[in-house]
């Protein structure tokens, strides 16, 4: 496990130097995130409404409302909302607020945050065991919630096989 002052220091390092390759590189464009893409790429995916921003860049599908208040898939300056998402988990404080929102949330009957925190837990845990475990706490509760017992499974079972280099849920052994 990573030191946490190593790991913020890197993503300091990593963010500096994505400021000097810009200033480089497209320094004529200031835009960043999907604002750039939105000005210069030509194949940019749409919003899509029916999914929330999550820091895998898959969105989640569910309608119910978010405590950060997260923009439609592919919607958001995905740089700045990782940033945001990653410094909320460098701060024990307002990590254990956001996971009791969640808790609370999905208690009153919405899941909706539970899955996105817990996708993004997932996402975001680099082998920090209190982050992995949050995540498949919110996982599972939200899925369940959801009425997707096969996904709360699935979220249950890559929690504890995650040290596996390789599984293989979709297959199947033939006799």
């Amino acid at each position: 496990m990573r030191d946490d002052d190593e790991v913020t220091a890197r993503r300091s390092r990593l963010a500096l130097l994505r400021d000097a390759l810009t200033a480089v590189e497209t320094g004529e464009r200031p835009e960043v995130g999907i604002a750039y893409s939105r000005a210069y790429d030509t194949a940019i995916a749409p919003v899509d409404p029916d999914r929330i921003t999550t820091l895998d860049g898959a969105g989640a599908l569910a309608s119910g409302g978010s405590a950060l208040d997260r923009p439609a898939h592919n919607g958001a300056d995905e740089y700045k909302f990782a940033t945001y998402m990653y410094a909320l988990f460098d701060d024990a404080g307002a990590l254990r607020e956001s996971v009791e929102e969640a808790r609370r949330r999905c208690s009153a009957g919405d899941p909706t945050e539970a899955l996105l925190l817990g996708r993004d837990l997932h996402w975001a845990s680099v082998g920090d065991p209190t982050r992995e475990a949050l995540a498949n706490e919110l996982l599972v509760t939200a899925y369940r919630a959801l009425d997707r017992p096969g996904l709360a499974e699935t979220a249950d079972a890559h929690h504890r096989h995650r040290s596996l280099p390789k599984v293989n849920v979709l297959e199947t052994t033939r006799k």
